[in-house]
C-alpha cells in the first residue's frame, strides 16, 4: 500500500556571520544548530541560503558550510534522514555545482546565475518565451555537465 505522506519538515538557515564574528565559530554554531534541529525538531530538509548579505553581515563559503554541516550529520548518526539544498550565489558553473553535490548537497539552486541569464535577456529585449527557453538551456547544460562529472568519477 502506498504510504501516507505528510508534510515534511523544512528549516532554512542562513549562511553568513557577522564582520566582527569568528568564521571557524559561526560555521561550528550553524552546524550544531542544524544537527539539533533534525534530531529534536525533526527537520527532514534543510536550506542553506546565502541571499541575505548586507555590509555587516559576510557570507561564509558555501562549499565550506556544506561539507561542514554533512560531517556533523555524519557524526551524530542522522545524515541519512535529511536532504542539504543549497540556495547559493557561488553555484556559476557545473564545476562549482559539482564540487556542492560532492561535499553533500542533495539539489543546488544558483540563484545568481538565473539572475545573471534572466539579466541579460532583458537588456536584449527577448520576450518571455525566448527568456524562459534561456533558463532551460542553462539549466540543461548544468544537468549535462554534472552527468559528465559523474561519469568520469566512475558514478
Amino acid at each position: 500500500p502506498p504510504r501516507s505522506t505528510q508534510g515534511v519538515s523544512s528549516a532554512a538557515s542562513d549562511v553568513y556571520k557577522r564582520q566582527e564574528d569568528n568564521l571557524k565559530g559561526s560555521l561550528e554554531d550553524l552546524a550544531y544548530d542544524i544537527a539539533q534541529a533534525v534530531k529534536n525538531d525533526g527537520i527532514r530538509i534543510i536550506f542553506l541560503d546565502d541571499r541575505g548579505i548586507t555590509a555587516k553581515l559576510k557570507p561564509m563559503p558555501m562549499i565550506m558550510v556544506i561539507g561542514r554541516v554533512n560531517q556533523i550529520l555524519l557524526d551524530e548518526g542522522v545524515r541519512s534522514l535529511t536532504s542539504i539544498v543549497a540556495i547559493s550565489g557561488e553555484a556559476i558553473d557545473t564545476h562549482s555545482c559539482a564540487c556542492m553535490v560532492g561535499f553533500g548537497a542533495s539539489a543546488i539552486y544558483p540563484y545568481l546565475l538565473y539572475a545573471t541569464v534572466l539579466d541579460e535577456c532583458k537588456k536584449s529585449e527577448m520576450g518571455s518565451y525566448e527568456i524562459k527557453t534561456k533558463l532551460k538551456n542553462v539549466n540543461h547544460a548544468l544537468g549535462q555537465g554534472l552527468l559528465k562529472v559523474m561519469s568520469k568519477m566512475g558514478i
